[in-house]
């Protein structure tokens, strides 16, 4: 698997213009994708951000008819393995804190970037949540540094909506998405080619 260019200056504008270009859109999303997963404890985390993922390869493929709000709710079609993808990363997470405490946030950026690619997997490409993550894991060890960056960029910018007394976060987080979004584009598919084997069968590791 060839290593790809990546350019976190050119694909933060693009995923900035993605976000400008659609952000009533994206701003009713991500409000009530954020607020469901709260009131719900977490549970509909994982299909709000199967829908917003939807939302966004479908902006990115300039797809007919254009996403609405309510294309959110398709990533309940995906409900089982985006839920646990969530809870396994959640788990990984609190686990690798429990862990090394001191290192916790770091360890936990590698786990977000070595899993960024997870869900867009689950919803493109119709993955597992299990296969989904070990996919997501070989689009990006080739490229990782670079990748890590990326994200913690993505990071620090989709949450910069927490200095609005937190009100802000509610339409600023699916900028980070966005930009994953993005880079999911750049890596899956290389030279007019998927970068990955087809997915595995039901049950297939």
């Amino acid at each position: 698997m060839n290593k790809v260019e990546v350019d976190i200056g050119k694909w933060l504008q693009e995923a900035f213009d993605l976000y400008k270009d659609h952000f009533a859109l994206l701003a009713i999303t991500g409000v009530i994708g954020l607020l469901l997963s709260a009131v719900t404890m977490g549970i509909l985390g994982g299909p709000m951000l199967a829908g917003l993922a939807l939302i966004l390869l479908r902006l990115l493929d300039k797809s007919e008819p254009r996403p609405q709000p309510g294309d959110l709710f398709k990533g309940f079609e995906f409900f089982l393995p985006s839920f646990l993808l969530t809870l396994a990363v959640a788990g990984a997470s609190m686990l690798i804190g429990m862990i090394v405490w001191p290192l916790a946030s770091v360890a936990a950026l590698f786990l977000q970037t070595v899993t960024m690619f997870s869900i867009f997997l689950i919803v493109d490409r119709k993955y597992d949540f299990w296969p989904a993550i070990l996919g997501s894991f070989d689009l990006v060890k080739i490229n990782f540094w670079p990748l890590l960056a990326l994200q913690l960029v993505a990071l620090v910018l989709g949450g910069l909506g927490v200095f609005g007394c937190c009100v802000g976060l509610l339409v600023t987080w699916p900028f980070t998405y966005c930009v994953i979004a993005m880079a999911y584009r750049r890596c899956a598919v290389r030279g007019g080619e998927p970068a990955l084997n087809p997915p595995p069968p039901p049950g297939a590791v």
